[in-house]
């Protein structure tokens, strides 16, 4: 993606270079469109978290993703996270790998818990996919995105087993799991882009020029 766009932005250098003479202003403000719409998507990473262990449990984890920080809370909805930390690293990720498993603090299936994951500073950012491994026995997990608030496209419910729950790319501020209980449901492979694209162009209204030779 960012060696695309620095080829089509050195084609456009090449081509502004060549037409100057000729149309000098317009050109200008075409490449400084270009430019534009452009620079954003040059510092657009994608990532995957495999949830390698970095720290203890916790009820909230920091974790950097493409120098990225995103914050996974296991929040105070139904019967709130177990003692000691909701949140736990442990070896059942896909394939046995690491994986973050969701711990509630009893089992109770008259209310829901809730997990998210955001990006630390808020911003938006792109959610493609995420695997899950919820044991036999337990309850259902539900994962949907969220932007301002609201659902983007549709939540999916998934039961028992293993499997990746893939959204395309859809763009949003909040990532969340809800269950009537949490009971060593584990996740993995967290993946996404920290920016979404910019795919506004800007609008060019009028182009004035005094030089005699523009057109």
């Amino acid at each position: 993606m960012k060696n695309t766009l620095l080829r089509k932005l050195g084609a456009l250098l090449t081509s502004f270079k060549i037409a100057k003479s000729k149309n000098s202003l317009v050109c200008y403000i075409v490449l400084s469109a270009a430019m534009a719409i452009m620079t954003p998507n040059l510092y657009a990473a994608a990532f995957v978290d495999d949830m390698t262990n970095s720290g203890e449990n916790a009820d909230s984890l920091n974790r950097t993703l493409s120098s990225t920080s995103f914050t996974y809370t296991f929040t105070n909805d139904g019967d709130g996270p177990a003692a000691g930390g909701g949140l736990a690293f442990d070896a059942f990720g896909a394939g046995g790998t690491a994986g973050m498993t969701l711990l509630s603090s009893t089992f109770n299936t008259g209310t829901t818990e809730r997990v998210t994951i955001r990006r630390t500073d808020l911003a938006d950012f792109v959610f493609t996919s995420i695997y899950i491994d919820n044991p036999g026995g337990n309850q259902n997990v539900t994962v949907g995105g969220y932007l301002d608030g609201a659902l983007v496209g549709s939540t999916q419910n998934f039961a028992t087993g293993t499997t990746t729950l893939n959204f395309g790319s859809i763009l949003v501020d909040e990532v969340r799991l809800t269950s009537t209980d949490f009971f060593g449901l584990a996740i993995d492979n967290f993946t996404g882009n920290t920016t979404p694209p910019d795919s506004t162009p800007p609008t060019i209204t009028s182009v004035n020029s005094s030089t005699a030779n523009d057109t």
